[in-house]
């Protein structure tokens, strides 16, 4: 498959999209370290409409960054192509149902957490794709190291619980740098 040019600066505007998205609602809506960013974008309507149409603008340009050119450009495989679109339905499963208490919460969280997995993995096929280059493969390698570092953390540490808003934002900015990297260091 051949990348398509139009499609490759999707992932910075959607990388952009994120920054803008997150930037707003924690201005605007709460710096509460402990709660994540879709609990503080579910605090109200306006914070809910922007964290929801935010998410989801995103998600699609980067589904189309990824799959339209990321993955033709770095020769990345089927698996790939089929994890980032299960990634994206969970991000828009993600954006649509708010974290805002019982079952919608449960949802949401499910979608969430199934979707930071599958950000990691995603990462870790950018790593070992065949076409990235050196420097490249060596800065993802290290961000995807992060990545799992701050999740693991995050689990088995209960104290970190109270910054889950700096692991989340730094999770979540690390997977979109890997995938710039990767795509733009050649």
């Amino acid at each position: 498959m051949q990348p398509n040019e139009l499609f490759h600066h999707f992932g910075i505007l959607a990388f952009a999209l994120i920054l803008v998205v997150m930037t707003v609602t924690l201005k605007v809506w709460g710096k509460d370290h402990a709660q994540s960013l879709s609990g503080h974008a579910a605090k109200q309507r306006p914070s809910y409409l922007l964290f929801l149409s935010g998410l989801t603008a995103a998600g699609v340009l980067f589904y189309l960054f990824g799959s339209q050119w990321l993955a033709p450009v770095l020769g990345l495989s089927a698996s790939f192509a089929l994890l980032l679109i299960v990634a994206t339905i969970l991000e828009l499963v993600t954006a649509l149902v708010p974290d805002s208490g019982g079952a919608k919460s449960t949802v949401h969280r499910l979608a969430a957490w199934s979707m930071a997995v599958s950000m990691g993995i995603l990462g870790i096929l950018v790593v070992s794709a065949p076409a990235i280059s050196g420097l490249a493969q060596i800065i993802c390698t290290v961000l995807v190291g992060y990545m799992a570092f701050a999740f693991c953390l995050f689990l088995f540490v209960p104290k970190t619980r109270a910054h889950f808003l700096i692991y989340q934002s730094s999770y979540v900015l690390c997977f979109f740098i890997v995938m710039l990297v990767a795509a733009y260091m050649r």
